[in-house]
């Protein structure tokens, strides 16, 4: 059994740049605040055929991790979905723990390889290990 530790340190968020129009229908705009200071919008992004609301959320997400500098230095990150299903993501290999229930996965999101165990018993099964993998990618 391993166990992860890891520290997430939050700073300040920083001020986002002035609002831009965007159009929300033939004819119409509305204000919306682009990308953070600190999160530039990638190659290609278009930021008018977004959704504005979408871009809030990415963008407040992106400050609350320390701009993209932030998120470029975070390694290990976990979470829950409604209080059962348990991730732990190493962001920079690819790997992730995944636990629901009795089962258990080990497994690399790159290649979507990895191992099993339910109940603690490690599945030796290559279809019912292929399900768990699987299974765990898509959650």
């Amino acid at each position: 059994m391993c166990a992860v530790t890891y520290t997430l340190q939050c700073q300040p968020p920083p001020a986002a740049v002035a609002p831009v129009e965007a159009p929300t229908a033939v004819g119409s705009t509305q204000m919306i605040a682009p990308v953070v200071v600190g999160n530039p919008m990638a190659p290609g992004f278009d930021l008018s055929g977004s959704d504005h609301r979408a871009v809030e959320i990415a963008d407040r997400v992106m400050a609350r991790l320390g701009g993209r500098e932030g998120w470029e230095h975070t390694r290990y990150l976990t979470w829950r979905f409604f209080g059962k299903r348990r991730h732990v993501w190493d962001k920079w290999t690819g790997d992730l723990r995944f636990e629901a229930g009795d089962r258990t996965v080990l497994m690399n999101l790159n290649d979507r390889t990895g191992r099993s165990w339910r109940s603690g018993l490690l599945v030796e099964d290559p279809d019912t290990l292929a399900a768990d993998v699987d299974g765990a990618y898509r959650a």
